[in-house]
């Protein structure tokens, strides 16, 4: 264990003595380069201590490379009192270790990942037994297991240190951990702080507790991480414990970051500002977009109309993109609801689903042969015999989505308008085909008499597919509601969404673009507000539906 320790403690030396060449590597690598550098400019941090000590060294390294600026922390406090300090204007820059939450977004703020900090358990330096096993956790935590004698070390009661259920650190390792309902001994002593745990677990005896791999990074190592499972955590393996003990650090701004605040930010993001996050415990985070791509069609028709696309807007934004697959409408709303991704284009009434529970910002959306809105169609076979409503009883119809406009609401719509309150006694079968040309093929081949889909769908499917036109009959339309929009969370970086929407709305500008857009099956991309659903909301208030309480999983 001394080697250890006292490898990591040369590496700190090393780094501190790097910290003046990293500092030179912050002044160059910062793309900002426009800045008047010789202003004096003072900006003020606060935020959890956990974050602090590698957020100080940034602050170092920044300071000395642009000696006219001043970086000052506050006190440490909770995530929450973090963003409460921006809010009021207490602090210029606060620091999270967890998400925002809804009420939080609604105050305009922007969040800025910047890194990824591994929650590790750890013990007093004299406790001999250094390896453990999930099952020994547990039974230590639940209190069956009191002295470190009953894991092979010597005859030494254990002192079971815990943090407050509402920090981010509880909540990461309950959820990754303990369990929901598990229950922690009562003798377990309860620290408010993660510095007050760091202090214990080096000053208490036959301690055990769990804290931060960069805090214990930052204190040499006196107090040695556990290994856990055969694994022993460093910054090359912490990806092996496990997503779900992994914290992500966040600066959070209100509104548009601008001056000292923006150049600070572009130096974390900057290689010199990732490479001292790593070589200080740390995984960096860079500046990225996590995007869903939802079953409108079938997944090959989604990629070649929409990977070209989000190609094009990583390239000309130089924003990284990510791909998620989303099997359903109601998995990009939970998707959204847990922080799972940043966004995706969604139709008007997924839009006001994730809308009512999480603020959401739509930054354009397409236009396609002129028009920038779609309609609903119902249809039946020709040869089927079904003119009217009438004939449908006791058949089989076919929805898309509970989460869908055209494939959901308009035909909840048009039953109610004609006096079917209940369709599941007035049909004989529903089904949900997931998606838009599925509906479409379940009523061709006969496994529905009836299904409903978007117009622009059945044009596009109608060009390849010549049944389209000879063999189906379009009974009922809805009213127009906006194509689906780009929709993101409105507590994403302020740059990153208007140069993502900046880029969607010039696209036709371009050469490059156009044959984007024509690939993508648009003419252009245009803004959009939310008033551009109003007969969206005119729907939902016919039909009696509140999003917030809507009910959107498909049975």
């Amino acid at each position: 264990m001394q080697n250890f320790s006292l490898r990591h403690r040369t590496q700190r030396k090393i780094i501190y003595f790097g910290i003046l060449l990293l500092s030179v590597l912050f002044c160059a690598c910062n793309p900002i380069q426009e800045q008047d550098m010789t202003a004096t400019e003072s900006i003020t941090l606060i935020g959890p201590d956990s974050t602090y000590p590698a957020v100080r060294l940034l602050a170092e390294a920044y300071m000395k490379a642009h000696p006219g600026d001043r970086i000052h922390f506050l006190p440490s406090v909770h995530s929450a009192a973090a963003i409460a300090g921006v809010i009021d204007g207490t602090a210029n820059m606060g620091i999270i270790s967890r998400e925002l939450t809804p009420e939080e977004e609604r105050n305009l703020l922007c969040r800025y990942p910047f890194a990824r900090d591994l929650l590790v358990f750890a013990a007093h330096p004299e406790v001999p037994v250094r390896k453990l096993s999930t099952k020994d956790l547990l039974a230590i935590y639940a209190g069956r297991i009191t002295n470190w004698k009953e894991l092979g070390g010597t005859d030494q009661m254990i002192v079971v240190l815990d943090r407050p259920e509402y920090t981010s650190a509880k909540k990461k390792i309950r959820n990754s951990v303990f369990g929901k309902n598990f229950s922690i001994t009562p003798a377990a002593r309860i620290l408010e702080h993660s510095g007050q745990m760091d202090h214990s677990l080096r000053n208490i005896p036959g301690s055990i507790g769990y804290t931060s791999y960069s805090n214990l990074f930052a204190l040499d190592f006196e107090v040695p991480p556990l290994q856990i499972d055969g694994i022993l955590p460093s910054p090359e393996n912490q990806g092996a414990q496990g997503a779900d003990r992994l914290r992500q650090y966040s600066f959070v701004v209100l509104g548009r970051p601008l001056g000292l605040v923006k150049r600070f930010i572009n130096a974390i993001y900057s290689p010199s500002g990732q490479e001292l996050l790593r070589k200080n415990g740390l995984l960096p985070e860079h500046r990225k977009l996590t995007l869903a791509l939802m079953p409108v069609v079938n997944i090959m028709d989604t990629e070649t109309g929409y990977l070209p696309l989000i190609d094009y807007l990583s390239r000309k934004s130089r924003i990284p993109i990510e791909v998620r697959y989303t099997a359903s409408y109601g998995e990009a709303v939970r998707d959204f609801l847990q922080g799972e991704i940043d966004g995706a284009f969604l139709g008007s009434f997924t839009y006001t689903l994730v809308k009512r529970k999480i603020p959401l910002e739509i930054l354009a959306r397409p236009e396609i042969g002129g028009q920038a809105y779609y309609t609903g169609i119902l249809f039946v076979r020709q040869d089927s015999g079904i003119r009217k409503l009438e004939d449908l009883r006791g058949k089989t119809f076919c929805f898309v989505d509970r989460a869908s406009t055209a494939g959901y609401l308009f035909p909840l719509h048009y039953f109610r308008e004609a006096g079917i309150v209940d369709y599941e006694n007035f049909f004989g079968k529903t089904l949900f085909a997931g998606s838009h040309d599925a509906s479409i093929l379940n009523v061709l081949n006969g496994k529905a008499d009836a299904g409903v889909a978007k117009d622009l769908v059945l044009m596009k499917a109608g060009e390849k597919d010549t049944r389209i036109a000879l063999d189906l009959l379009m009974m009922a339309t809805s009213v127009p509601v906006p194509t689906n929009g780009l929709c993101v969370r409105r507590g994403l970086d302020w740059d990153l969404k208007k140069d993502l929407k900046e880029v969607l709305l010039q696209m036709e500008e371009d050469p490059e673009g156009r044959n984007v857009l024509k690939r993508f099956g648009a003419d252009r991309f245009l803004p959009t507000t939310d008033q551009d659903y109003e007969n969206l909301y005119t729907l939902l208030d016919e039909l009696k539906i509140d999003p917030a309480t809507f009910d959107y999983e498909n049975p």
